[in-house]
């Protein structure tokens, strides 16, 4: 008995995940791991805030965003809650504002979404 083994095309592309929040579209990308330190980037790419880059950063257990509700009123934002609906961050991860800025500013990564600035 022989078989044939054929030959699977190999296809080449873009891929993209997009997320929708109260009808605002996000461009979600992974950025770079510091210390075990995972960081995910949301880009804004509808909405009053076209072009917002926002920084979520997932060190251990804890988890922060650098979005000005995270920030300024320590809040759990919705990028963190969507990040852990999609399971891309654990969901028992404790939400703490002050990790993202620490570490981001320890890699030299802006919070902004561009390496080698300030957070």
């Amino acid at each position: 008995m022989s078989s044939v083994t054929e030959s699977v095309p190999v296809r080449t592309g873009h891929c993209r995940l997009t997320l929708t929040i109260d009808d605002v579209q996000y461009n979600i990308r992974r950025g770079p791991s510091y210390r075990r330190s995972k960081v995910w980037r949301l880009r804004a790419l509808t909405g009053p805030r076209v072009g917002a880059c926002y920084s979520v950063c997932v060190s251990g257990r804890q988890v922060s965003c650098a979005c000005p509700d995270a920030v300024r009123n320590s809040a759990v934002c919705k990028h963190v809650r969507a990040l852990q609906a999609l399971q891309l961050v654990n969901p028992r991860a404790v939400p703490s504002p002050v990790v993202v800025a620490g570490i981001l500013a320890e890699a030299g990564i802006s919070a902004r979404g561009q390496e080698g600035g300030a957070a």
